[in-house]
């Protein structure tokens, strides 16, 4: 959803636009989220926007008619396919439909690749926030469905360069330190799988006040009997003479 660099409201009316490609976006709609609490005084405040995103469209070679006034509210008309989150998401869902880890792993990694870590990067306001905290645990979650598919793939080092930086920026992530963990353990490491879980429950109650929840505490008690070492020969009990 990148866009030419200007004004940064100019650039959170292209982003809303670009949210649902094809669809009618109220004008109301659009101040509330651009200018939040402090809406401007003007009628129709976008208006002069949207002028200039159609100017900047149309010096680089666009269609500046894209951008379109329908019925109180403006639309951009463009495929859906042409705007990279939607992309990385009909990718992932022809991943989950696959059928077939291979497959689901390699549109899983394309899905990833055009995806940003930070969306809407530099843009002010609570909606822009809101927006960018969604998308952020969007990805998240696609990165930790990766890993699980590379897994069954039998990838644990794979997922383990992959995931490390991941878990050590995200320590509340709860599905992507579990899929670090499991990756761990398939690795031997079970010592540090079970510190995984000790930073993250450290993490989890310092910003939460919480505990992890089930599905990870229950990973967590399944590599500590793992660990635990095995009980010695059973020494039987004390021997007895007889009468």
């Amino acid at each position: 959803m990148d866009v030419d660099l200007g004004p940064a409201k100019q650039c959170c009316v292209m982003a809303v636009l670009l949210l649902t490609p094809g669809h009618s976006v109220p004008v109301a709609t659009l101040v509330d989220r651009v200018w939040g609490d402090d809406p401007p005084r003007a009628g129709n405040a976008v208006a002069p926007y949207v002028a200039r995103l159609r100017r900047i469209i149309e010096r680089a070679g666009g269609d500046p008619g894209m951008l379109r006034f329908v019925a109180g509210g403006y639309r951009a008309d463009v495929a859906a396919e042409d705007v990279d989150l939607h992309r990385a998401r009909r990718l992932a869902a022809a991943a989950r439909e696959a059928g077939d880890d291979d497959r689901t792993a390699v549109l899983l990694g394309r899905a990833l690749s055009g995806w940003e870590p930070v969306a809407l990067a530099g843009l002010p306001g609570d909606w822009a926030a809101r927006v960018r905290e969604a998308l952020h645990r969007e990805r998240l979650d696609l990165l930790a469905e990766l890993a699980e598919t590379q897994l069954r793939r039998h990838r644990a080092d794979d997922v383990v360069e992959r995931l490390r930086p991941v878990a050590a920026e995200h320590p509340t992530a709860e599905r992507v330190v579990a899929a670090l963990m499991r990756a761990l353990a398939g690795s031997g490491r079970v010592a540090e799988a079970l510190e995984c879980y000790a930073r993250l429950r450290a993490a989890v109650a310092g910003e939460f006040g919480s505990e992890p929840g089930p599905a990870v505490q229950e990973l967590h008690v399944e590599l500590l009997r793992r660990e635990a070492p095995a009980p010695g020969p059973d020494p039987g009990g004390p021997a007895q003479l007889p009468a």
